[in-house]
């Protein structure tokens, strides 16, 4: 939604490097740690799930028709009850280091 040019690109690499079977994109292409010490680029993991050949249908209708499936996803009553939640503010915790430096502080001076 946020960036269509760049996704239909790495789709056309994808396509390029092989990436596409009988029933669409094949999983994933693996670049892990054993492909560069059998001096390959990627291993090309050849399966279909179908739940995510089912997210990528939802996406494209979801461009084609404004958000239509977002707006029925919001919709649905369970998931208007918690909405308040995505908008909420974080609370972020104080970094460990900041914490125990302090704590070690206290300690000392208690120990005096």
């Amino acid at each position: 939604m946020t960036a269509s040019y760049d996704a239909l690109k790495n789709l056309q690499r994808l396509k390029k490097l092989g990436g596409v079977g009988s029933y669409g994109f094949y999983e994933a292409l693996d670049y892990g740690p054993k492909m560069t010490l059998n001096r390959k680029k990627f291993t090309l993991v050849r399966s279909w799930m179908a739940h995510h050949q089912g997210m990528c249908l939802l996406s494209v209708a979801n461009v084609l028709c404004d958000s239509s499936i977002q707006r029925r996803f919001h919709a649905e009553p369970q998931v208007a009850a918690t909405e308040r939640i995505l908008h909420e503010r974080a609370i972020v915790p104080e970094s460990p280091e900041i914490v125990k430096s302090e704590a070690s502080t206290e300690d000392r001076s208690a120990a005096h």
